[in-house]
């Protein structure tokens, strides 16, 4: 799914770039029994309805305790009832004239005033942008498809912007390809599927195809050359939390006690998943020092090397790795998102929570806020670390790029440069970046 969009300002939480190793497997199993509880008073994250529990605490609706974190924030998020389970989470209007604004504060205004007139929880860049984001990304698969069939596999399609944009140009840049466009949308929301149904043009029915199921869930195999996008969708699958003591990585679960409320609890390394994403990018390699177990890690540089420092990990991303190595062999990615926000939440790429009402934006400082189904959870993309991931467990060489060199090259920056000279595409989102291979 596409996120909430915040531009770039001042005092960002960052995740940083690295300088990455080659994986090697080493996991560690320790004993069997939790190590820590941490007590998290969930009064606060709940009085968004309204009333505070101040005797017991009202169990979360459709969470099976305990969890991990990322089967907790996945609940939260596309569970039923859950934060994507309507459409009318991205607003509805009309193209932005920004070759008639004046400059940055014009855009900003006009901005703020689509959110406080739709009163919707977020969009995205195709969105803002349309139709000159999702052109771009029709020129460069038509240039990287060369005279090939254009086969197409969108995850999270959210209203359908790409489809129309990518529809549009082919009409006009290349309409003797688009009898050769297969246009695939993959969404676990059943309410963006059926509004995406409904725009679908008849000239276009057999040419595009509606999955509605979860990216991960994918089972069939696609032999042709390929491409595989998610536009701001990959900083919304749900992480792992993690916390590295005494030279150890311990998982951290959610669990629900009807005195304390959600509970943190920590436990020694055992889900395959997380270890498995951890090793994918080098995260955490273990050797053995002077006969002893040591732990020699990205995140002892990321996190520092004091007792209880936290982090999160990309475990679904690296399981969509996995799903495209298997099932898409010959695809090429093109992933565009965050790599950093401004959030009260800490730890290693940590997420921001927020919640939008009335134009208004609440931010809260722990995912937990999740259990409520009404806030927006993203984890910022550490691109290094993704990518090197993504070429380790593909085999394929990824690359990052920054939104304004991709832009450079693929965009109609014409069509979003203010009179100023200011152009908010590139000026207003330093803190995106594509994953392209």
């Amino acid at each position: 799914m596409a996120s909430i969009l915040r531009p770039l300002s001042a005092s960002i939480s960052s995740s940083s770039s690295f300088a990455l190793c080659r994986p090697l497997l080493r996991s560690a199993y320790l004993a069997a029994a939790p190590s820590a509880t941490r007590l998290i008073s969930t009064s606060s994250l709940f009085s968004l309805h309204g009333k505070e529990e101040k005797k017991k605490k009202v169990r979360p609706r459709g969470f099976n305790f305990p969890l991990l974190v990322r089967d907790f924030v996945q609940e939260g998020l596309y569970g039923k009832g859950g934060y994507f389970s309507t459409a009318e989470l991205i607003f509805k209007s009309e193209p932005l004239d920004f070759t008639g604004m004046l400059g940055e504060t014009e855009y900003k205004r006009e901005l703020a005033k689509l959110y406080r007139e739709s009163d919707v929880g977020w969009t995205t860049p195709v969105e803002i942008f349309k139709p000159w984001y999702g052109r771009a990304i029709a020129n460069y698969i038509t240039s990287s498809a060369e005279d090939e069939d254009i086969v197409i596999y969108e995850i999270g399609g959210g209203r359908g912007r790409l489809l129309i944009d990518t529809v549009e140009y082919l009409r006009q840049h290349a309409p003797h390809r688009l009898s050769r466009l297969d246009y695939n949308i993959i969404d676990i929301s059943t309410a963006m599927i059926n509004d995406v149904k409904a725009k679908i043009e008849a000239d276009m029915k057999g040419r595009v195809t509606l999955h509605n199921l979860s990216a991960l869930e994918w089972k069939k195999r696609e032999d042709r050359k390929c491409f595989v996008v998610a536009l701001e969708v990959l900083s919304n699958f749900p992480s792992d939390k993690i916390v590295v003591t005494n030279n150890e990585v311990e998982e951290v679960h959610v669990e629900f006690s009807s005195d304390d409320g959600l509970i943190e609890r920590r436990w020694p390394l055992r889900d395959n998943k997380l270890k498995y994403a951890l090793d994918a990018a080098s995260f955490v390699e273990y050797t053995k020092r002077g006969g002893g177990g040591g732990l020699s890690s990205l995140l002892s540089r990321v996190m520092g090397a004091s007792a209880g420092a936290e982090g999160y990990i990309p475990t679904n991303i690296v399981q969509l790795f996995a799903i495209l190595k298997s099932k898409f062999p010959n695809s090429k990615v093109i992933f565009p998102d965050f790599d950093r926000f401004q959030s009260p939440c800490t730890g290693y790429c940590a997420p921001v929570v927020q919640l939008k009402k009335g134009g208004k934006t609440q931010m809260f400082s722990s995912y937990l806020a999740a259990a409520s189904k009404v806030c927006d959870v993203m984890f910022p993309l550490d691109f290094p670390a993704i990518c090197e991931a993504y070429s380790n467990v593909t085999g394929k060489e990824g690359q990052v790029v920054t939104t304004e060199d991709f832009m450079l090259k693929y965009g109609e920056l014409d069509n979003t440069m203010t009179l100023s000279g200011y152009n908010p595409l590139i000026d207003d989102y330093e803190n995106t970046k594509f994953l392209l291979s």
